[in-house]
Formats: structure tokens, sequence, C-alpha cells
């Protein structure tokens, strides 16, 4: 089984016939979920910081401010944000290695565009630890290596938007976790921990908390789930309720389960899945269901069909159809403001040759082709028409192993269906493409 899709080293790339994905790639302020409301450091003074004493000075202000990362800021604990904040990168290399804390009785922040760290378990041992505050949005952003969870959201936070982010671990072998809503079967969290999470890649080598919810009422859809190592994806557990829509699961076991609380008088969290790419029980696309996987003096884990009744969201959303969420997200999901991420991509682990569908598709005139290889060696990607003849080569000669794109262009050829053909020693494999002008 493969930890990743397509495409995983994929990180810029512009669709000339697809305004939406560009429009939702490039998100700069709060417009949706939960968190629609954070305002950040609008209307303050913009600066830009390359140094922790920097970044300290401005994100504890009392006044509004849009803070600029350049370049990696490293701090042995909490970096502390209060209320009325932007925090974003520069470009697609700004990286903060220390814990974010946005703390109890902060309002409105925004944390977009960053490379997120923390494999030296400074602070909480999360890149972002979202502490009792209100009105965050985070989005855009790499969480790689980060010792206790990418992004915990705890203790009466409420309105928080995760989106188009990306969480994975390359060099941390144990304790790989990612979202924790709700920390504490005892803490008063009824009536918080309002919290949606959409477009977001849960890629290599994540484990668990996909997010496991204890009483937040929390929205998850359009989300891809890539980690061949995950031991489940969605928990709901005491008081929660999740709506899970619409995501993409390849290669994971349990994509929603409840955690049963064996203490008397408990109440079970509830799960609402509906239009996935994997219906209850359906083993196709690498899924395995486990039940009562995980047992303690507190909880077994169970599986659940997914047809409980939910809350009602307060906001209008679209929906993406759940087949093409998996290139959506991997085109989009990170921080891919420009240029290179400074993440290391070399450990995604690609073990058998694979030809993504490309996206956009139907398309007009341009599409995207992801393709990956296990090992260097001589590939050819060419495309051709419904007669068989040949219309263009897109990759011809050596490649070295990992994932490669390919941009094909239509722009002088007729609508209709085309064929894109991947092939490398005795390995072939072929996509339909839909020209429409």
């Amino acid at each position: 089984m493969r930890a990743i899709g397509c495409a995983a080293a994929i990180l810029t790339c512009m669709f000339s016939s697809s305004l939406e994905a560009i429009e939702k790639a490039n998100i700069m302020v709060a417009q949706d979920g939960f968190g629609r409301n954070a305002t950040g450091g609008a209307g303050g003074t913009a600066v830009t910081v390359t140094n922790a004493s920097d970044l300290m000075m401005y994100a504890a202000a009392s006044s509004p401010y849009i803070i600029t990362v350049s370049g990696t800021i490293t701090y042995p604990g909490y970096i502390p944000i209060l209320s009325n904040k932007t925090i974003q990168g520069a470009d697609s290399n700004a990286t903060i290695n220390a814990d974010l804390r946005v703390s109890t009785g902060v309002r409105n922040v925004i944390i977009q565009d960053l490379n997120l760290t923390n494999p030296s378990h400074v602070g909480d041992g999360d890149g972002i630890t979202i502490f009792g505050s209100k009105n965050v949005y985070i989005t855009h952003c790499t969480f790689t290596d980060c010792a206790d969870g990418s992004c915990d959201i705890t203790e009466q936070a409420d309105s928080v938007t995760l989106s188009w982010c990306r969480f994975r671990y390359v060099h941390q072998t144990t304790h790989r976790l990612v979202n924790l809503i709700g920390s504490s079967d005892t803490a008063p969290d009824t009536g918080y921990l309002h919290v949606t999470i959409h477009h977001c890649w849960y890629d290599q080598l994540c484990n668990e908390r996909m997010p496991s919810v204890r009483f937040g009422r929390v929205h998850i859809y359009n989300n891809y789930y890539s980690s061949d190592s995950a031991l489940y994806c969605v928990r709901t557990r005491l008081y929660a309720e999740c709506l899970v829509e619409n995501n993409y699961f390849g290669h994971v076991k349990n994509p929603w389960e409840v955690a049963l609380s064996i203490a008397p008088g408990t109440i079970t969290g509830k799960v609402h899945a509906a239009n996935n790419n994997i219906s209850f029980m359906e083993t196709t696309n690498g899924i395995t269901w486990i039940d009562g996987w995980y047992k303690d003096a507190s909880i077994i884990s169970a599986l659940t069909s997914g047809t409980d009744a939910v809350f009602t969201l307060p906001y209008s959303y679209t929906l993406d159809n759940a087949q093409d969420v998996k290139s959506i997200v991997m085109t989009n999901a990170g921080n891919k403001k420009s240029g290179t991420a400074s993440v290391d991509e070399s450990a995604l682990k690609i073990t058998g040759f694979a030809l993504c569908q490309n996206f956009p598709n139907p398309f007009n005139p341009s599409t995207t082709i992801n393709f990956e290889i296990p090992k260097s060696g001589v590939v050819s990607l060419k495309v051709y028409d419904i007669y068989g003849r040949e219309i263009a080569t897109l990759v011809e000669g050596i490649k070295s192993a990992g994932s490669h794109t390919a941009e094909f262009n239509g722009s002088n050829l007729s609508s209709g269906v085309y064929f894109a053909r991947l092939r490398s020693n005795s390995f072939s494999q072929t996509v339909k493409l839909i020209l429409a002008k």
C-alpha cells in the first residue's frame, strides 16, 4: 500500500481553466466555516520579522498587526499570539519551529502560508495550540513532525476553521498525532469546540486524531486521507458530533469510528457520514475496517455506520465531489505561496507506479497529469486520440523515483475524448481526458 497518492512532491500548479481551484488555493482572509468571523490583524500595521524576538514582540502586542514571517524562526517554547493578529509566511520557505499558542481570551487570529514544525516537543509539542480562544482561522499551512500533535483545539476554544492544510510526519517514529479536539473527558467544553476542517491533507505517517473529538461539533468535509499507517481517521467520542462528508479515503483503516466510553451514564459521540468516496464497510481503495481494535480502562473503539442525526450548520458552503478531492487537495493544500517548500520531500514513500486522473477534467485548454514511479527509469507519457493516433509526447526519458507532473495543452485540438498513457518497463496505465471547449 502507498502512504501517499500521485503528485505528492508538486508544490505549485495553476490551472487556467480552474478559477475555482486557484481561488481556493489563495485564500488570504477568513471566509468560511465556524472560523469565518476571524478578522486577524485587519487594519493593523504590517511588519516583516526574521527572528523569534521580533515575532514574539509583535504577536504579543495589544494592537492589531499583520506579521509576515521570512526565513526560518526557531524558539525553544511557546510563541504566544494575542488578539487581532495575522501571522503569514512571506513565501513557501517561511517556517516556524516552535509552538504557536493562541490562548484563553484571545480573539480574531489568522495563521496562513507557513511551514510549522516542533520535533523537540517545546511548549505542548504542537505546531499550533488553540487553547480557550475564539474566531481562529488557519489556512494553507504545512505541518511536519510536531512531537505531540499538529494542531490541537481544547479548553473551550470555539469558532475555528482549518482549511487547505497538509499534515505529515517524516522523521518522527512515535506519537504521530494530528488534531485533538477536546483534551479531557471531564473538561467543561459543552457548548464550545465548533470546528470546521476542510480540504486538508492527512498525509504520510499520520497515525491518529484526524480528528479525535470530545464534546465538539466538527464539520469534516472534502479532506484527503492517504496515510497507510493510520490506525483510524475520524473518531467521535464523549458528547461529540461529527459531520463527515465528501472526503476521499485511500489505504487507511477505519475512516470513521466511535470511542465508546465504558463509564456508566456517559453519552457516546455521534457521526453522520455522507457522500464520501467509500461507504461504511466498503473495502475498495485499500480501506480496512477493524472493530474493537483499541481498548483500555475507559474506552473501546467500535465501528459505526455513520447515520446519526447531528448538528445543523450555521453557514453555507460548497462541496467538491469526493472523487475529485484527491487531486484538488494534493495540488492546493499546504504552504504554496511561491517557490519550493523547505520541508524534505525526499521522504515521501512511493512503492509502485501510478498514473493519476488529470485535473481539471473536463478541461479547457490545459490540464495537469500527475504520476508516480518507485525507482529511477525510462518513462513515457503520451496522449492519444480515440483512434489511437499519438497527439503529444509529454514525457520521454529517464525520470527519478518520486512524484512528477506534466501539463497537456489542447488549445489546438477539437473538443472530445483523449487518452494519456504512462509506460515504464512492463507497466502501462491509461486515463481518459475530456477536452470541452
